[in-house]
C-alpha cells in the first residue's frame, strides 16, 4: 500500500513538472498603437492629406481606389498561450481608413478598434 502512494506521489510530481514546463504565453504587436483621439481633429471636406499625416503619421498603406486616394493605418496584436500540447491564439486589429478626393481633401473616415478587449486566455478549450 505504501509503495502505491509513493508511486502516485512521484507521478503527480512528474505530471506537475511537465505541466509547468509546457506552459507559455507570448504577445506580439505589429506597428505602433493608433491614437483614436486624433481622429476627432480630422474633418471631412476640410482636412488635407498633409494634415492627416501630421496627426496620424505616415500611413502603412496608400492606395488609389475609384479615383480616390486611401490611407490605411493599422495596429495588430497577437496573444498566444500554450498548455502542454494545446495552444490558443487571439489576434485583433485596429484599422483606420481615410479616403481623399482628387484634390487631397478628406472625404470619409472609417475606423475600428478591436485590440482593447483582447486578453490572455490560458485555458485552450472554449471560453474562460
Amino acid at each position: 500500500m505504501r509503495k502505491r502512494r509513493g508511486i502516485a506521489s512521484y507521478a503527480a510530481i512528474i505530471w506537475a513538472a511537465l505541466a509547468l514546463a509546457g506552459c507559455a504565453a507570448s504577445r506580439a504587436d505589429l506597428d505602433p498603437p493608433l491614437h483614436a483621439d486624433a481622429l476627432t481633429a480630422i474633418k471631412p471636406g476640410q482636412t488635407t492629406q498633409a494634415q492627416v499625416i501630421a496627426l496620424l503619421g505616415q500611413p502603412q498603406v496608400i492606395k488609389a481606389v475609384d479615383g480616390q486616394v486611401l490611407f490605411h493605418y493599422y495596429h495588430y496584436t497577437l496573444k498566444h498561450e500554450t498548455f502542454l500540447l494545446f495552444s490558443r491564439v487571439n489576434i485583433a486589429g485596429d484599422d483606420i481608413y481615410v479616403f481623399f478626393d482628387k484634390a487631397g481633401i478628406v472625404q470619409n473616415i472609417v475606423s475600428g478598434n478591436r485590440t482593447d478587449g483582447l486578453k490572455f486566455q490560458f485555458w485552450p478549450f472554449g471560453k474562460d
